[in-house]
This record gives C-alpha cells, sequence and structure tokens, in this order.
C-alpha cells in the first residue's frame, strides 16, 4: 500500500505547517497587544491658547498667519457661526477650526504641521479644513452678488 492510502506523511505534514503557523500567529498577537501606547501630540501650548495668544498678541502676528487682523477674523468666525455654517464642535470651537483651516489656505501649512501646531489628530485636521473650505464657499454664495451688466458686447 502506498503512502497516499493510508494518509501517513502527507497530511502529519500539514499539520505540522498549521501547528507552526498557528504559534507564530499566536506569538505575533501577543507581542501586539502588549505594545505600550505613546500620546503623540503632548505639547503645552493648545490649538485653543494658540488661537487666543494670537487675537491678544500683536496684531501682526494673526495678519501673517491668517492674512487678517484679529478684529476681522473674529468678525468672520461670527458671521460664519450666525450664517448657520460653521459651528463649535465637542471639542474644537469656531475660532479654532478657521485658524486650522486658515493656515492651510493662506500659508499653505500640510496638515501635519497643523495637527502638531494645534494638537490635535490628523483626522481631526482633514475634518477642520473640509469644514472650513465648504463654510467660506457658502459664505461666498451669501456675499458675492453677480452684477447684471446686459448683454455681451458684440465686440467680445
Amino acid at each position: 500500500m502506498s503512502q497516499y492510502a493510508n494518509g501517513g506523511d502527507i497530511s502529519d505534514t500539514t499539520s505540522d505547517e498549521d501547528d507552526e503557523f498557528g504559534a507564530l500567529l499566536l506569538m505575533a498577537t501577543c507581542v501586539l497587544v502588549d505594545v505600550e501606547r505613546i500620546p503623540c501630540r503632548t505639547s503645552i501650548l493648545t490649538g485653543n491658547a494658540y488661537i487666543d495668544e494670537l487675537m491678544t498678541c500683536h496684531p501682526l502676528r494673526c495678519y501673517e498667519s491668517f492674512r487678517m487682523n484679529p478684529h476681522v477674523f473674529l468678525r468672520l468666525c461670527e458671521r460664519l457661526n450666525n450664517l448657520d455654517v460653521l459651528h463649535d464642535s465637542r471639542y474644537i470651537r469656531v475660532e479654532e477650526q478657521l485658524g486650522i483651516g486658515l493656515l492651510v489656505l493662506c500659508q499653505g501649512a500640510g496638515q501635519c504641521t497643523c495637527a502638531e501646531r494645534f494638537q490635535h489628530s490628523m483626522r481631526t485636521i482633514h475634518l477642520c479644513v473640509k469644514r472650513v473650505v465648504r463654510a467660506v464657499a457658502r459664505l461666498g454664495n451669501e456675499v458675492i452678488r453677480w452684477v447684471n451688466r446686459g448683454p455681451v458686447q458684440p465686440e467680445i
């Protein structure tokens, strides 16, 4: 009789490989479970504190960061909030959301830079930028008025 007829060597080899794979999988799981999580963004200066500092310090700092003076920035926050296009979220005020969005739009700052500056995750920064862009676009629809200048001139 051949070795295949009685199920000898082949099934034993497959079983041994399965056992080794299972043992490796168990060891990998144990190693991954024991990994200590270390907080990444741990600066003392939070995003709220940074915005408050820019609003109360020299106006040039706010202008350099957001391309507008502090009173204009605060008025824009108020306007976006009143038009119901940007709201305080659970952890982030409108001022901080607008600051994040304007830093990306006006300075071309990357999301990593904003995450470090405002002490938030990359996902939070992404969501803030998305909200601010949508809010400013909706504000544009409210503020910009198209002027009807009549028919197009034939020379054009």
